[in-house]
């Protein structure tokens, strides 16, 4: 990522929030999206259904504590995961990265 001087004066927000997507982009396109993923299988045996019932009855809740918040993250994941959305996620980048290449010369 290229850092940009601005000799007039501070940065509009949406500048700054341009240059943080840009640097997640280049962070999230250098590496594989779930490499280092390991499945612990404390969701595996649970359907989508009940995964979604188990994080409501969560955040029904007021408040939650730090631990059923690392739940609810971690049933979403598990969500998202048997959904297909992590595959999906991983093969939009892959298309992206070859769309990019195309243009390169050697």
């Amino acid at each position: 990522m290229k850092v940009k001087f601005y000799p007039r004066g501070k940065p509009s927000l949406k500048t700054i929030r341009g240059f943080v997507n840009e640097a997640l982009r280049d962070i999230v396109e250098e590496k594989d999206f779930l490499q280092n993923v390991k499945s612990t299988g404390e969701w595996t045996d649970y359907t989508i259904e009940e995964l979604k019932k188990k994080k409501a009855a969560l955040m029904k809740k007021e408040t939650r504590t730090e631990a059923e918040q690392k739940e609810v993250s971690q049933i979403q994941f598990a969500i998202n995961a048997k959904e297909g959305d992590y595959k999906k996620k991983d093969e939009s980048l892959d298309h992206n990265r070859k769309r990019k290449n195309q243009g390169k010369t050697k």
